[in-house]
């Protein structure tokens, strides 16, 4: 069994997360410099997952590359990068910075505690109106604002979310990215005489 190929997307993946983890560590920075530090890495994504599809191209019959196989391909370097990246989040905001994501939860804290005071006005109208549909209806959303609630402000929402964006955007990426290869693909090849 080829075990270079598994091996290469473990290491591009690894620094794809250490490349996301730098961006989010951008985003606490003021100034200019860190926008055009943040704005570098990202363009240098966007190149070395370019570079590592040739590369992977030269490995397949025919150096001929699809739609799916690019989409594999990135959605698992950015499968292994959003993983990497999800660690670092959970352990920056549990153990490096945890005043950084008591803001956070604060700041959702209070939107939701500003939603469930507007609910419990108008679920108190309902009743003063004698109306038990929008009763029920208001106590069930009210039911599963609390149960969101919880779960937004948990340690491992952040982290969670963050694996889930990274492979959205990484299957977004391979999708824009193919029009590229496609167009490769097509040129005719000159023959040496």
């Amino acid at each position: 069994m080829n075990t270079e190929i598994p091996q290469k997307t473990l290491t591009n993946g690894l620094f794809l997360g250490f490349a996301i983890s730098s961006r989010f560590l951008l985003n606490f920075q003021d100034g200019i410099w860190s926008e055009i530090v943040s704005f570098i890495l990202l363009f240098g994504i966007y190149s070395a997952l370019i570079m590592w599809l040739k590369e992977y191209q030269k490995t397949l019959p025919e150096n001929k590359i699809s739609l799916k196989k690019i989409i594999a391909f990135t959605f698992k370097i950015f499968l292994v990068g959003g993983i990497i990246s999800s660690l670092f989040k959970f352990a920056y905001f549990q153990h490096l910075k945890p005043d950084i994501f008591a803001t956070i939860t604060s700041q959702y804290d209070q939107i939701y505690s500003e939603y469930i005071l507007k609910i419990n006005q108008l679920l108190e109208d309902a009743r003063k109106q004698n109306k038990p549909n929008d009763v029920l209806i208001l106590q069930e959303g009210l039911t599963q604002l609390k149960w969101w609630k919880s779960i937004v402000i948990s340690s491992y929402f952040e982290p969670i979310m963050s694996l889930f964006i990274n492979l959205l955007g990484g299957l977004f990426l391979g999708w824009f990215i193919w029009p590229l290869f496609k167009i490769n693909q097509q040129k005719p090849t000159s023959i040496k005489q």
